[in-house]
């Protein structure tokens, strides 16, 4: 558990500097307004929501959560859901299911490269519902597909292809 708090500390901030570093989508259109042009979020306000999200997704690891909802992660860190969306779009150009997915990704190439886990059995330990979403978030993330993440991460490690070692789900009686 040491371990995995650590790397999702390290995954966290490689995740804010990649928020914080890609411009909007928009960026480059000039005419077009601001998405909450009436309600922007206080400063003080998104520095709050910014600590408690932080903390959820670092040390409570919210996002392994596969029943996570905007509702209630707004309901856990106590800020109304509609100033978590904002704050979201606002903060990191992202919607709420591609923050979180962005999160399980992480944790899944974490799972896969460092533990050696299958790859299902890491999509199902990170909080991922189903393989397409997976597949499709991991893609977005990292630019190509879980296997050929591994792989790559393998060479460049210069660790040889091997067994699994990873116990990514309790087995059930």
């Amino acid at each position: 558990t040491a371990n995995l708090a650590g790397c999702t500390g390290v995954i966290f901030l490689l995740v804010v500097w990649v928020c914080y570093a890609t411009p909007p989508a928009h960026a480059d259109q000039p005419d077009s307004a601001p998405k909450y042009a009436r309600a922007p979020l206080a400063d003080e306000q998104a520095e709050r929501i910014g600590i408690r999200l932080d903390h959820a997704m670092t040390q409570d690891l919210v996002f392994l959560d596969p029943l996570l909802s905007l509702q209630s992660l707004a309901r856990r860190i106590a800020v109304p859901s509609n100033q978590l969306s904002r704050f979201l779009n606002e903060r990191s150009g992202l919607s709420f299911f591609d923050y979180v997915n962005r999160w399980r990704a992480q944790h899944a190439s974490a799972l896969i490269v460092r533990d050696r886990c299958g790859l299902l059995d890491a999509a199902f330990a990170s909080g991922f519902n189903s393989k397409s979403t997976f597949y499709k978030a991991f893609l977005r993330e990292f630019g190509q597909s879980p296997a050929a993440h591994l792989q790559d991460q393998l060479k460049l490690a210069n660790i040889p292809p091997g067994s699994s070692a990873c116990i990514a789900r309790p087995e059930h009686d």
